[in-house]
């Protein structure tokens, strides 16, 4: 099917239109057909107060912090790319620890290191950072959960269009979506270094 047909059904759909069909897409499909419980997901929906049903209150700058577990890197990482700053494990909320570790063993196991250096997937950005979010200084960031990892910024940056600019293969954006974590790349159509376990 070419792209500018998919384009229009992702428009008709409500979704972001990036011409790919993937996940997202498939999944609104099947919510349209009746095929899929909307309800089956294992993540609360995108707003604080689902957020902070299911996942408690979100940690404060200096002071309280969520249910916060380590997790491990399953393939060789670095704060911010850099090599003399490897990173082997990092703090998230409780909930979502296996399944990040989950989606990162498959990003290793599907891929390989190879693919991970080329794209960047070893630069590690952080996960839990009590913060509100960037240019919307009175909302909550879904990093002060713990519930949001952000993988190549330098070149998925928060405001760089994706897939047009940013590089974020939509392999990997599957591999989150089919474990039911949302990615900038398809929700917002930037902000592609962004993942966060919500609907």
């Amino acid at each position: 099917m070419k792209k500018p047909r998919i384009k229009r059904i992702q428009r008709h759909l409500g979704l972001m239109p990036d011409g790919i069909i993937g996940d997202v897409t498939l999944t609104e499909l099947e919510k349209r057909l009746g095929i899929v419980d909307e309800s089956a997901s294992a993540w609360p929906r995108d707003n604080v107060a689902a957020l902070t049903d299911f996942y408690g209150a979100p940690g404060v700058q200096g002071g309280a912090e969520p249910d916060l577990v380590w997790f491990n890197f399953p393939y060789p990482a670095y704060l911010y790319g850099d090599k003399s700053k490897p990173v082997t494990r990092h703090r998230c909320h409780r909930k979502v620890q296996e399944s990040l570790e989950g989606i990162l063993e498959t990003i290793r196991d599907e891929f390989g290191m190879d693919f991970i250096r080329a794209h960047h997937l070893d630069a590690y950005y952080g996960c839990y950072n009590a913060r509100k979010m960037r240019g919307r200084s009175r909302s909550i960031s879904r990093h002060s959960w713990g519930i949001a990892i952000d993988l190549a910024a330098k070149q998925n940056g928060f405001r760089t269009p994706w897939p047009e600019v940013a590089d974020m293969p939509v392999d990997v954006v599957e591999v989150f979506e089919r474990a039911g974590w949302k990615s900038g790349a398809r929700a917002w159509g930037k902000d592609a270094m962004h993942f966060q376990a919500t609907q």
